[in-house]
């Protein structure tokens, strides 16, 4: 039986068992910094926290900061890393009380969701966020279709899965998405291009 390209917890699950995100400082970590230096909060929620380096940087800067991913196999790479607060977790369903954090911060991983999914990932994340919502996100298809092309090579059930960014928007959609739920615009382009918005 195929794979439905919504199964989050099978799909990333398996591609960080192919070394999806492996090694390094990746991209959600170097975003992390002009966050840390421009804005004031003092706890944060990472979704899509992939292997918990974003989290860890937080946490070196004196930041209560927590993650969450829905791939076992990521939350198992931060474990083995030695950082501490990431669980598995889905964006629609998200396992902390509401206005829990100061801010919630989530890089590359919105767009990865289907469109049907997107207004639930909005109001979960305003209800966990108190103060700021720090939000990458891809308005276009991928281009490095490599991990695919391993995930496919290595499990014979992913044919339907055909592309990792199921909702390509402008950023006038997503920023509608949040605004639906509450929250307004600090910064249609902040630090790295990212969407700043404030929950009211």
């Amino acid at each position: 039986m195929a794979v439905a390209s919504n199964d989050y917890k099978t799909i990333y699950h398996r591609l960080y068992e192919t070394g999806y995100h492996s090694g390094g400082l990746n991209h959600g970590a170097r975003m992390a910094d002009p966050i840390i230096e421009n804005y004031d909060f003092e706890s944060v929620l990472d979704i899509g926290c992939s292997q918990g380096l974003a989290v860890k940087k937080f946490q070196d800067a004196g930041k209560r900061a927590c993650g969450i991913d829905v791939s076992k196999k990521a939350i198992e790479m931060a474990r083995e890393m030695n950082v501490e607060g990431c669980v598995m977790a889905s964006a629609t369903d998200i396992p902390f009380g509401d206005d829990e954090f100061d801010a919630v911060y989530t890089t590359d991983m919105l767009e990865h969701l289907s469109e049907d999914d997107v207004p639930k990932a909005a109001a979960e994340i305003c209800r966990v966020a108190k103060k700021y919502i720090f939000a990458n996100i891809a308005f276009v298809p991928e281009k490095n279709k490599e991990p695919l092309k391993v995930l496919h090579e290595k499990f014979d059930d992913m044919d339907e899965v055909d592309c990792l960014h199921l909702t390509v928007k402008p950023r006038e959609w997503w920023i509608e998405q949040f605004e639906n739920e509450g929250a307004s615009v600090v910064e249609a382009e902040g630090p790295n291009g990212m969407v700043i918005l404030k929950v009211d």
